[in-house]
């Protein structure tokens, strides 16, 4: 498989595309005047307290205050009886402390960002966790064998009163490899955490990397065919990272010059306006309908062009097995979170049912972000759940239609004649 990334970057905002094969599977856009706050550490001033939610609102300089949930953090609470029921040490909180928070996700509409007191340290291969004293491993790394090899080595390297959480990208890394980033990101949290001591309260101690060097930082490994920017500083910045860290991945960073719109030339733009579409056609002819809610995300599988060669049994299972491979690959796409509902074309036997929920758990390794397929309800409908990191793209990239309100129906021409014909009644009714 040939892995690409490409960074358009202009006044406006940048785009990050990562291709597989030449397909479009992961978009990322940030414009220039809404920037993502994820990743950023502020010293915060609790201003209140909601006990019954187990929350706190915490003023980080932003026009919203952001929502920390002290259920969810072992060292900050609210009230003392839930110190009690974890048997944990926690600090009690009340409006007027100040913190040190980072945020977990951006702010939405009318809700503020989400924040959270255990602060993670992100490096390439691994995450540092201070504070915390556990180690974890990513899902990715599936080999026993490796997964206890790395188990092994954390322990070893693990400083004190720190915790790690090895990334995928540490797969086949060696404990020289570890020790380096680790020493890198304890500097880091050094310098975080003096100047947390002396800031005032709301304020910023730590802006995370910009968009192309979060390229370098989470998506360069050795598999990388090559990473291509068409701005010139941007185009610096990454190779001076790329150099740093892997030298021998240096040739892979290219300026793209052309005077022509670098998504275009690449066929990429084509692929987001096709991301955009309710209908997307399977290869065999066969289709699903992507149709997204406030509540959830509904995928339905249809025969569509396709009507098999041999018989009804056979013809199913290919689109399902080749729609469950689309599935996986437009939810990520699309960066679809939530709970998300699949009805596959009905299968009769067990076997082939599990088939294809093997087939989608395989499909949803590629993705980066948590996901869960729950199982199969009694009607045949496949349930899983994806962790919500950002904005979905049909967020970004479209609003509300000002005739349908988002409804994506407009009345019909019945209708529209029944109302003009009892707006003209009441007129007339009116004036005699």
């Amino acid at each position: 498989m040939i892995k690409q990334i490409f960074i358009d970057a202009n006044i406006h905002q940048t785009r990050i595309a990562v291709l597989e094969d030449q397909e479009l599977v992961e978009l990322y856009i940030e414009p220039k005047d809404h920037e993502t706050i994820v990743g950023n550490i502020y010293k915060g001033r609790v201003m209140n307290i909601l006990p019954g939610m187990q929350a706190a609102f915490i003023n980080i300089g932003d026009s919203k205050n952001s929502f920390l949930y002290l259920d969810e953090n072992k060292n900050t609470t609210s009230i003392d009886v839930v110190a009690e029921k974890t048997k944990k040490p926690t600090k009690k909180i009340r409006p007027g402390d100040e913190l040190l928070v980072q945020v977990i996700k951006d702010p939405t509409g009318s809700k503020g960002a989400k924040v959270t007191t255990e602060i993670s340290i992100p490096g390439s291969f691994l995450v540092l966790i201070p504070g915390q004293d556990s180690i974890g491993i990513s899902r990715k790394i599936e080999h026993e064998s490796e997964r206890n090899r790395l188990k092994q080595l954390a322990l070893r390297v693990k400083p004190p009163n720190c915790g790690l959480i090895l990334r995928t990208n540490g797969s086949g890394k060696t404990e020289g490899d570890f020790l380096v980033e680790i020493q890198t990101l304890q500097e880091k949290w050094l310098q975080i955490w003096q100047q947390g001591q002396y800031i005032a309260a709301p304020s910023i101690v730590y802006k995370d990397i910009a968009p192309g060097l979060r390229v370098v930082r989470d998506f360069l490994t050795d598999d990388i065919a090559g990473i291509v920017t068409n701005d010139q500083e941007e185009y610096d910045r990454i190779r001076e990272a790329v150099v740093a860290k892997s030298p021998h991945n240096e040739n892979k960073v290219s300026l793209f010059t052309a005077h022509y719109d670098m998504f275009s030339y690449y066929s990429i733009e084509k692929q987001v306006d096709k991301a955009l579409q309710k209908h997307v056609w399977l290869k065999s002819g066969g289709s699903i309908i992507v149709e997204q809610t406030e509540a959830l995300t509904v995928i339905d599988v249809n025969t569509g062009k396709y009507t098999g060669t041999k018989n009804l049994q056979q013809t199913v299972m290919k689109i399902n097995l080749e729609a469950a491979d689309e599935v996986a690959k437009q939810v990520r796409l699309r960066n679809i979170s939530g709970i998300i509902v699949i009805d596959f074309i009905d299968m009769k036997l067990e076997l082939e049912k599990k088939r294809v929920l093997e087939r989608l758990e395989n499909a949803l390794k590629r993705d980066r972000t948590k996901t869960i397929v729950v199982g199969m309800t009694e009607l045949g409908l496949v349930q899983m759940t994806r962790k919500k990191t950002s904005e979905p793209l049909s967020a970004l990239l479209l609003s509300s239609c000002p005739c349908c309100h988002g409804h994506g129906k407009i009345l019909s021409i019945h209708r529209i004649v029944q109302k003009i014909h009892t707006e003209v009644e009441y007129i007339f009714s009116q004036t005699i």
